[in-house]
């Protein structure tokens, strides 16, 4: 009798939990790192990675070695067509003349990743383009480890390495929607891509079993693990045995290359009723160079309105100091008290606190009551020009010799002198005039339009009376501004430094990060009679649903604008662009900005975000609202016609096998007892030995084998005998070994097949079960 053997293939068990799982891995991929969510593209590459599979195991039947493997070949290259297709590449990109395109960029897209926070929303597409055809590589990659034809069977652990990957980026990258319901799931896909093929149908139940007994005691055990506080945490340990360490900040504006730390350290924790910029420091003085600190003569002196009516923009807020090193407290909008802390408490200047001499360090925490104004768009333009006293300081400006201001007279020796600067004082918003010009004797008067016209900043100032005059209120010239900044801006962490880093901004390479973004609105501001000033501290940064905390690392380390607004005091502005990485982490909506703006302002935050799907449309003349469908409903007919072919070659190529015959086979090996290759029924007989039942269960199996359906089965009596024959000598377990190598069958049935499909039995037990060929005779 012929030697009969599995099919090589790996069969439609596989494949089918492969495309379950790669489902499951893609879509969670698609929706969590970008934004607009990805999640149907994702799918539809899970979609062509399960096409790859089918058509590897079509192809399986190819006789020749190179055809077959060719075909595979051929069937990744089509994949990977349609993964970039899915992930934005235009049609056109992808013929063969446009190759050099596409690789450039795909390396721009790549070299933009290790800056990039997710969910990714910014306007470089092909960033996106990368991170969703990522997944669909490791999709296809993964399909090929799982099902490319093979001289024999081999289990698909290379598959789940890439899947794994899959489903892990997102999950530590993202503070993910239950977490232990979506660990759940994909471990019992994983254990069905490994191990379903091995699965005979009287070991379901006991495979349910078991995987329920694992799902539950994870699902118990792993909110316990993740609690509030790690049972090791590194951080802490290390506070505990040595120094304290963390990231510090210095706050004033350099303009050069950017120098902080950008690790992606979580620095701060922060549980607030809602998203703000967390503020540190207010740069207050712009020196003619740059934004910096100024001190005051009286810390508690008023500078802000707080509006009446609006219990909502008071709020307390929690901080907790993770890996940071600061002598700020860091705060939000303007902060009124600090409590909960045994640190000194010193307020530094009107809304904003210092420690004594001690720093705050990783552990520390506090709680602030702030005021965060956020007031409608109908709100700031209804505001009006009515400033406070108090608002005057944040209208002028210092000109100094280096950048064109006048020599001036030294107040101390007489001498005329180029180190000291002119200060300059802006007119109010609709108060028309030149501003004045104070000298560092105390002199004023009204040169100060002649002198910025002379200096650095005279493109500047004609800038900000230009768009002043094109405005009908205050809020409206902010816009104005903002866009004005924005406009035809590279957002860049390497800008050159130049002499007047500001004007060069605004003038000349249009380059830069938010210091030049946040430092040039508002001079601008204050050239046209808005009060305005930098704030620096950190951006909102992600929120923990769970813990119900703002996450902050010191990725979102950020300098913002504020303006004032009379009735409602400071404002934020943030006129970087979303492509930047602190912007990457909060949405339009969430940022409590009065720069997100409406849908019909299109300075706004929300519609620099660009379409996620433009460059696609672009590439292809427009695109076509038909093509996705188009290719889901290809891929899904190609992967419908390959099963179709496999499961009608699977029913001509399945051999005869009796069920018996793979359950005493089965039986043996879980007992240990594995026989050789050329080991007969009747000879089994003599080996296993023991009582007459036992032998009496091998003569039912052998007749049966040879006399067909006239032959009864073994009794329950004769099951019971081997049984204990197979328990024999395994220890104080042998009987639960015992029942697991011959479990009683629930429902006996009458008659016996003759036969049945190797899908039903499961192609492990053929090899074992070559031992029962027909003696020669």
């Amino acid at each position: 009798m012929p030697r009969l053997v599995a099919p090589a293939e790996p069969g439609l068990v596989r494949l089918a939990a492969f495309a379950l799982l790669g489902a499951f891995v893609a879509s969670g991929w698609g929706s969590d790192l970008v934004a607009p969510s990805g999640g149907g593209r994702g799918l539809l590459m899970a979609l062509a990675a399960t096409g790859v599979g089918a058509a590897m195991l079509a192809a399986a039947g190819i006789r020749r070695p190179v055809l077959r493997h060719g075909a595979c070949v051929l069937a990744v290259l089509v994949a990977l067509a349609i993964v970039l297709e899915a992930a934005g590449v235009g049609a056109r990109l992808l013929v063969p003349a446009a190759w050099g395109e596409l690789a450039a960029g795909v390396n721009q897209g790549v070299g933009s990743l290790p800056d990039t926070i997710v969910p990714y929303q910014g306007a470089d597409e092909w960033v996106r383009i990368v991170i969703l055809a990522g997944a669909g590589a490791l999709l296809v990659l993964a399909a090929a480890a799982a099902v490319w034809p093979r001289a024999g069977v081999s289990p698909p652990t290379l598959a789940a390495v890439p899947l794994g990957v899959i489903y892990a980026v997102p999950v530590v990258e993202r503070n993910i929607s239950h977490p232990f319901l979506s660990g759940a799931v994909f471990a019992l896909l994983l254990a069905g891509l490994l191990w379903a093929e091995q699965f005979q149908r009287d070991q379901t139940w006991i495979a349910a079993l078991l995987g329920s007994l694992a799902l539950t005691g994870g699902l118990v055990i792993a909110p316990r693990l993740d609690g509030a506080r790690a049972l090791l945490d590194p951080q802490h340990l290390a506070d505990h045995l040595g120094p304290k360490s963390g990231d510090s900040f210095d706050w004033t504006h350099r303009y050069g290359p950017l120098n902080w730390p950008r690790d992606g350290r979580e620095v701060l924790r922060i549980k607030a009723q809602t998203p703000s910029y967390w503020k540190a420091v207010n740069l207050t003085r712009f020196d003619g160079v740059r934004w910096r600190q100024q001190g005051v003569l009286n810390p508690r002196a008023r500078d802000t309105e707080m509006a009446s009516g609006y219990p909502q923009w008071t709020q307390t807020i929690t901080v907790v100091f993770r890996s940071l090193r600061s002598y700020e407290y860091v705060t939000a909008g303007t902060a009124r008290e600090i409590s909960g802390t045994q640190k000194v408490r010193v307020m530094e200047s009107p809304g904003t606190f210092i420690t004594g001499g001690k720093a705050l360090g990783p552990g520390d925490s506090y709680r602030a009551v702030v005021y965060t104004p956020r007031p409608s768009q109908a709100q700031l333009n209804a505001a009006g020009t009515h400033y406070p006293n108090f608002t005057g300081d944040s209208l002028t400006m210092d000109l100094p010799a280096a950048v064109g201001g006048p020599p001036v007279r030294n107040p101390f020796t007489g001498a005329v002198s180029r180190r000291y600067a002119a200060q300059l004082v802006f007119p109010e918003f609709g108060q028309h005039g030149p501003p004045l010009t104070l000298l560092p004797d105390g002199t004023p008067d009204r040169t100060g339009a002649r002198l910025l016209r002379a200096s650095g900043y005279a493109r500047s100032y004609a800038l900000a009376q230009r768009l002043a005059a094109q405005s009908i209120s205050p809020y409206d010239f902010v816009r104005r501004v903002q866009r004005r900044v924005q406009a035809d801006a590279l957002y860049s962490e390497s800008p050159p430094l130049t002499r007047i880093p500001l004007e060069t901004f605004l003038f000349g390479n249009r380059i830069g990060y938010c210091q030049q973004f946040s430092g040039a609105m508002a001079l601008l501001l204050r050239m046209g009679g808005v009060p305005a000033r930098v704030a620096s501290g950190f951006a909102p940064g992600s929120y923990d649903r769970k813990r119900r905390e703002y996450v902050i690392r010191d990725l979102d380390a950020h300098s913002w604008v504020e303006a004032y607004f009379p009735v409602y005091g400071w404002v934020p502005f943030d006129p970087t662009p979303s492509i930047a990485p602190p912007r990457s982490q909060a949405s339009s909506e969430s940022v409590p900005s009065a720069a997100a703006g409406d849908a019909s302002d299109k300075g706004g935050i929300g519609d620099r975000v660009s379409d996620p799907h433009a460059a696609g449309r672009a590439d292809n003349g427009g695109g076509s609202p038909w093509r996705l469908p188009a290719l889901i409903g290809l891929a899904g007919a190609l992967l419908a016609l390959s099963l179709i072919r496999l499961e009608r070659k699977g029913r001509a190529d399945a051999p005869p096998v009796d069920p018996d015959l793979v359950e005493l086979v089965r039986a043996l090996r879980r007992s240990g007892r594995t026989p050789p290759n050329d080991m007969t029924l009747a000879r089994l007989e003599t080996v296993l030995g023991g009582t007459d039942a036992a032998v009496g269960y091998l003569q039912a199996v052998r007749a049966h084998r040879y006399a067909g359906e006239d032959a009864p089965p073994p009794s329950r009596a004769q099951r019971s005998a081997l049984r204990r024959e197979l328990a024999a000598g395994l220890g104080p377990l042998g009987r639960i070994r015992g029942w697991w190598a011959l479990p009683p069958r629930v429902l006996h049935s009458k008659s016996w097949p003759t036969s049945t499909s190797s899908s039903a039995t499961g192609s492990a037990f053929w090899r074992k079960a070559t031992f029962m060929r027909r003696p020669s005779h």
